[in-house]
């Protein structure tokens, strides 16, 4: 990038970082929510089932074996429910500082 790159680099060093990353016992990792909502990836839905499990989150509540996932894995409502959540709250603060790039 030639025209403005010394504007830019100006522009970025300005900015502040206000995320404040989740260190609750429910804290799922954007890359887990994007797994989990978009993709309904069954490794990723069983490794957050059994971290929510050893953590005691008390909210966390199994299906019946009898009733399964498309991908023919246990599915938790909670825990899509807080994929889903923690999906669209990344997407929300992705899409935040690409329009504020963009307004630049």
């Amino acid at each position: 990038m030639e025209a403005g790159r010394p504007k830019l680099v100006d522009m970025v060093k300005r900015f502040d970082g206000r995320y404040i990353p989740d260190t609750s016992r429910e804290r799922m990792s954007d890359y887990e929510a994007l797994r989990i909502h978009v993709y309904r990836d069954p490794q990723v839905i069983e490794r957050v089932m059994r971290r929510y499990e050893q953590y005691g989150v008390t909210a966390l509540q199994r299906q019946s074996d009898s009733s399964s996932s498309m991908s023919g894995t246990m599915d938790d409502p909670y825990v899509t429910g807080r994929a889903s959540e923690v999906y669209y709250m990344a997407l929300t603060r992705l899409r935040t500082t690409l329009d504020a790039l963009e307004r630049r």
